[in-house]
């Protein structure tokens, strides 16, 4: 392949680069039993499976747990990766189940009653490219005064599992196929903004292929 044709194909493929085309909702579990998570644990970390987000990026934007019902009130941290490790591995250390795009994407706080299958959901942004490994969210507990069964857990057939501590520092846990239900919601990677000197690079391509035709000629 020429210099030409080299510099014409990465120009176009950086432009089709900075969009996605999925959007939807991805669902894992089905909310069953009670969990005391939200209450009761210290760090929760769960693996989600790359392949039911499909093949292309997405922006996640929300996402929701299923409440089993009670009266709470904490606060929680919650950060999005994608992991090196997958479903079948994930590590009883946390710090290797983290990738390096380890993101706040939520901080939040619960208060009052809540109903069996209310909606707790709690918004940000986080880019995904289910290509690249499958997905990591950590909650963090930063306060909690109770220990409800708060939340739905489920039989996820293989597509989730868990690691997660009672205390700081403390014993961590794992185990497969069973995990809080969790509802994602995706949507379009918007388009990243091209450099201002992009489009001269291009003029300048356009103007050298000109000039190579023109010396063949």
């Amino acid at each position: 392949m020429s210099i030409l044709k080299t510099l014409s194909f990465a120009a176009i493929t950086s432009i089709a680069s900075v969009f996605s085309v999925s959007a939807g909702t991805v669902d894992f579990g089905n909310p069953s039993g009670g969990d005391c998570t939200y209450g009761c644990v210290s760090t929760l970390q769960q693996i989600y499976d790359a392949d039911a987000f499909g093949a292309s990026a997405v922006n996640i934007s929300s996402i929701t747990n299923f409440a089993y019902g009670g009266t709470y009130s904490g606060s929680y941290d919650v950060f999005l990766s994608t992991t090196n490790r997958s479903v079948e591995t994930i590590s009883r250390t946390f710090a290797d189940n983290r990738g390096d795009d380890f993101t706040l994407f939520a901080s939040f706080t619960l208060s009052g009653d809540y109903a069996r299958g209310d909606l707790v959901s709690f918004a940000g942004s986080f880019d995904y490219d289910p290509t690249a490994g499958d997905l990591l969210v950590e909650w963090v507990r930063t306060s909690a005064n109770n220990r409800d069964y708060f939340l739905s857990n489920g039989r996820v057939g293989g597509s989730l599992s868990r690691a997660f501590s009672f205390n700081e520092g403390g014993s961590v846990y794992t185990t497969q196929d069973y995990g809080l239900a969790t509802r994602f919601e995706t949507g379009e990677i918007s388009a990243v903004p091209l450099p201002a000197g992009f489009p001269m690079l291009l003029a300048g391509v356009a103007g050298f292929a000109l000039i190579r035709r023109r010396q063949s000629a």
